[in-house]
């Protein structure tokens, strides 16, 4: 884990505003908010809020009624938690920035090369299917080759019989050779 500091959640629900306190991760994929649950003997923490750094949407200053800065906005798919009561606020939104566009670029690059490899089978699948194709051709000239037979008239009859033949077709007559 990169960054994480103790703070309170905030958001607004169905049931109205509510909060939790905790502590709050920064990941190299994920922004992850652990609120403490339990009593004074028997504390736990829990994860309350786990959001994919890809699916962030904006991170925001959240600054008092003083001019004050005291916490971070982040905006997701899941919607808006504000964490305040953060020690150095600039910080954690220009980590989180930062990390939220260092995962964006390394997913696009894996879908890049992702694509490229595909492109990349695409075209052998192509040029392995162009070698069967020709291949099949050439066996299919092959198979297409034709003998030529030469007919010979019959000594007896006349009729003509392929020069292979012993026997002639017309008479029954066989064939002599010549």
């Amino acid at each position: 884990m990169i960054r994480h500091e103790r703070c309170k959640m905030k958001w607004e629900s169905e049931k109205g505003n509510q909060s939790h306190g905790g502590l709050l991760y920064l990941t190299d994929h994920r922004l992850i908010f652990e609120a403490e649950t339990g009593g004074l003997r028997s504390r736990k923490l829990a994860t309350e809020f786990e959001q994919p750094l890809e699916e962030i949407r904006n991170v925001s200053l959240i600054s008092s009624v003083l001019g004050g800065t005291r916490g971070i906005s982040i905006e997701s798919s899941v919607g808006v938690r504000d964490f305040v009561g953060i020690f150095q606020p600039e910080l954690w939104q220009d980590s989180t920035l930062e990390k939220v566009h260092a995962r964006r670029e390394h997913i696009e690059d894996m879908l890049r090369r992702q694509e490229e490899m595909r492109r990349i089978e695409d075209e052998r699948t192509y040029a392995h299917e162009l070698e069967f194709r020709r291949a099949a051709a050439q066996k299919e000239v092959v198979k297409e080759v034709r003998q030529e037979v030469v007919m010979v008239p019959c000594r007896y009859c006349g009729g003509l019989i392929p020069d292979t033949s012993v026997f002639c077709s017309n008479c029954g007559a066989r064939r002599t050779s010549s």
